[in-house]
């Protein structure tokens, strides 16, 4: 604002030699521009690091879909009336029987395993599925306490008082060869 009698203020030479230093210093002739390049380069800049922390913050959350191999095998118990009951933990898999029968082997899909250590041993909590058009929600888990004692143990989380041992996994019986297929003979070379 000017005073009484005094001419107005003309502000266009400023505007000029500031572009006029800008091209000397080696920048852009066009005002303003080496601030828009600031402030689009600290955008990025920021952008990366919100990635990057929401990744490492999200990183714990993605839970494993594999057992640990300290816990793989079948498992059985003494305990009376379950003599005829066993499950085996896999890597990815789930498997329970519940009789001698062929048709008592129920096997499910590993979907989701979550661990935590508590003063009983560590937890497990493994969520499995046998169909694949189960909704989420509907996932049934599985809850147990492993000890790494010797022999190692398994307490399911419902049946405390009872105790599972790893048991030796039975060998599987060679099919007795066919009509079809003579033995191999291997030819016996004698050493000179």
């Amino acid at each position: 604002m000017t005073g009484p009698g005094e001419p107005p203020r003309d502000y266009r030479h400023v505007r000029e030699s500031s572009a006029a230093r800008a091209v000397v210093a080696g920048a852009s002739a066009r005002p303003g521009h080496r601030g828009w390049w600031w402030r689009n380069a600290t955008g990025l800049v920021t952008l990366a690091a919100g990635v990057v922390t929401l990744v490492l913050l999200l990183y714990p959350l993605a839970a494993p879909t594999t057992l640990p191999p300290a816990v793989h095998g079948v498992w059985r118990t003494d305990a009376v009336g379950y003599t005829e009951r066993r499950f085996e933990l896999g890597a990815r898999s789930l498997t329970f029987q519940v009789g001698r029968l062929q048709s008592a082997i129920m096997r499910y899909e590993i979907t989701r395993v979550r661990q935590s250590d508590t003063p009983r041993g560590t937890l497990f909590r493994v969520e499995y599925v046998d169909r694949e058009d189960e909704p989420i929600s509907a996932r049934p888990t599985f809850e147990f306490v492993y000890r790494a004692a010797t022999p190692s143990e398994i307490v399911l989380a419902h049946q405390t008082g009872i105790v599972w041992t790893r048991g030796p996994r039975r060998p599987r019986a060679k099919p007795a060869p066919t009509d079809d297929e003579p033995d191999k003979v291997v030819p016996v070379t004698k050493r000179p």
